[in-house]
């Protein structure tokens, strides 16, 4: 059965994952501001932070997805981080 968390606050997600991995206060302030200009400046700031974090320049009407880009995505998505993935669920396996 899938759990369903409302995030934040990001503590919420502490006992679920590798003790090494919690949230830290840091990175919950980062998000924090990442969301807050997102909700300010709506569709402006996601443009910018696709830039910046991916490195990809959209703009709003080439966001949307095909199944055929979802697919593409996943599938380089899950080669890059087939790791952390790994890592995350050895570490929600020990956590139950």
């Amino acid at each position: 059965m899938i759990r369903l968390l409302a995030v934040p606050p990001f503590e919420a997600l502490d006992p679920l994952l590798p003790h090494r991995a919690g949230s830290d206060p840091e990175t919950r302030e980062a998000v924090r501001r990442i969301l807050d200009d997102v909700l300010e400046r709506g569709d402006e700031a996601v443009r910018e932070y696709t830039c910046r974090f991916d490195g990809v320049e959209l703009g709003p009407r080439e966001w949307e997805l095909d199944a055929a880009g979802w697919h593409m995505l996943a599938a380089g998505h899950l080669g890059i981080h087939r790791t952390q993935i790994e890592r995350i669920i050895q570490g929600l396996a020990i956590n139950s």
